[in-house]
């Protein structure tokens, strides 16, 4: 037979089962009567070793995991970060909503405005150390259509009037999208 495969002339046939046993055949006479969401019908490829058992799990996405950070950093908020939002919340700043900890593309950011295209950061001591980073993540964000304000912490906690002003001024530059 194998020589007529290589061949390619004939198309090899089934082996039959050996002498004395039968094909195994899934019996469906014990589901008469029952609803079809119900009747349990196993693979056909079970115990064949292809297949057949639980699917794989699933793979988290870099969304997801973003969406993870996202909850993380909202949760472990810095003192500035928490001091700000309150001003922000509730459309309390030039009737505008914020969102905090939004995921944008690859970042992360710390407060974003999506009817101003607005994004602000609240950057602390780490940041000083980072400034390539930032700039490139500035840049990416701008490339995007948004606008970037960033403010040091300590400008948060002891100027939180002035930061607001030049957070109204920019959301006032901007038309609302209807």
């Amino acid at each position: 037979r194998r020589s007529d495969v290589r061949q390619g002339s004939v198309t090899p046939h089934p082996v039959p089962p050996p002498q004395g046993e039968r094909e195994r055949r899934f019996d469906l006479s014990s589901t008469i009567g029952v609803p079809w969401r119900r009747r349990i019908v196993p693979s056909p490829l079970v115990g064949e070793g292809q297949g057949g058992g639980a699917p794989p799990p699933k793979r988290a996405t870099i969304f997801d995991m973003d969406k993870d950070r996202a909850r993380h950093l909202r949760r472990d908020a810095t003192i500035a970060e928490r001091k700000l939002w309150n001003a922000l919340r509730n459309h309390q700043l030039a009737g505008r909503q914020f969102r905090r900890q939004q995921v944008i593309g690859p970042y992360v950011v710390d407060f974003y405005c999506s009817s101003a295209h607005l994004v602000v950061e609240v950057d602390g001591g780490q940041h000083a150390r980072r400034i390539e980073a930032d700039a490139r993540r500035s840049e990416w964000l701008e490339s995007q259509g948004l606008r970037v304000l960033r403010f040091w912490n300590n400008q948060v906690l002891s100027d939180l009037e002035g930061v607001l002003v030049v957070i109204e001024a920019a959301l006032e530059n901007t038309a609302p999208i209807a």
